[in-house]
């Protein structure tokens, strides 16, 4: 935060990671370069966080603000840390802007059957399985079987910058239990990284209508007894081209 505050790029480029992915506020994927390269932010703070550990991992949720060059605006945010060579560094990042937005943009298009990655490193692939079965019992309205693959202190954040619980959203994967089944939106642009016991997954939901270009969604994942659980899923509106 403080590099940040005074556009200090080379000691935010100590605590940055050189294989980061940075998913900024208009849901553009971006890399180290552009991440150590964004003006001062003198106003800029953090509220709302929390901490979780996993070995040499760490994953931090919370809110920025004081952000922007103009109508600084809030945003929800995930961050991921790893610990190599005994430094701790940023490896991902996602801001989501705290704002309402209209029906269209969160309108994504529906399809029968996903295609998903193929990866040769197993974690990965483990990582892409497990998101593709929490797809499957979503679309049955299995919050049963989703329950399962769900860890305790999951949280959802929504396009919009709101956040649900696990318990709130697994009231919103149970539905109307007599409704259809129902259709999946159609994915792409993935990319997959495991970092020890902590896995990402992200992708584009791709949009319905072209006021946006669809919504770009990450997954992370926590190993827990040898079983990929879902521990934060965050959604950022991508600006149309």
């Amino acid at each position: 935060i403080e590099a940040r505050r005074t556009a200090n790029s080379a000691a935010h480029a100590k605590l940055t990671a050189d294989d980061y992915i940075h998913i900024a506020g208009n849901g553009l994927v971006r890399d180290k370069k552009y991440a150590v390269s964004l003006p001062a932010a003198p106003k800029m703070g953090l509220r709302d966080l929390k901490t979780q550990i996993f070995g040499d991992v760490a994953v931090v949720t919370g809110v920025q603000a004081g952000t922007g060059a103009t109508n600084p605006q809030d945003a929800r945010f995930t961050h991921i840390w790893q610990r190599r060579n005994g430094q701790w560094l940023n490896v991902f990042g996602q801001n989501t802007p705290i704002r309402q937005l209209t029906p269209p943009a969160s309108r994504l298009k529906q399809i029968e059957t996903a295609s998903w990655p193929k990866t040769s490193n197993r974690d990965e692939q483990a990582v892409v399985d497990a998101l593709r079965r929490l797809n499957d019992v979503f679309a049955e309205k299995n919050a049963a079987a989703y329950d399962v693959m769900t860890a305790a202190s999951y949280l959802r954040i929504n396009p919009d910058g709101t956040d649900m619980t696990r318990v709130a959203y697994l009231k919103a994967v149970a539905g109307a239990p007599d409704g259809p089944k129902r259709s999946l939106p159609e994915l792409r642009d993935f990319q997959v990284r495991v970092y020890g016991p902590v896995g990402l997954i992200v992708w584009v939901n791709r949009a319905i209508n072209g006021s946006t270009d669809g919504v770009r969604r990450s997954r992370v994942f926590v190993r827990e007894g040898g079983t990929w659980k879902q521990l934060i899923s965050q959604d950022t509106v991508v600006a149309a081209p």
